[in-house]
């Protein structure tokens, strides 16, 4: 349901995208769900981004 709403149409609005675009697949924690924002951020934001 998550991959569908966030993922598969404007993957702007997910967070997985967002991070893997800016840092890398390789941040991206398996346990980060396409809607957690506020964390995507924090991740951003710990790696200067």
């Amino acid at each position: 349901m998550y991959k569908k709403k966030y993922c598969e149409g404007d993957k702007t609005i997910c967070a997985r995208y967002t991070v893997a675009t800016t840092l890398g697949p390789e941040f991206v924690p398996e346990n980060l769900y396409p809607n957690m924002f506020d964390r995507a951020k924090a991740i951003l934001a710990e790696n200067g981004k």
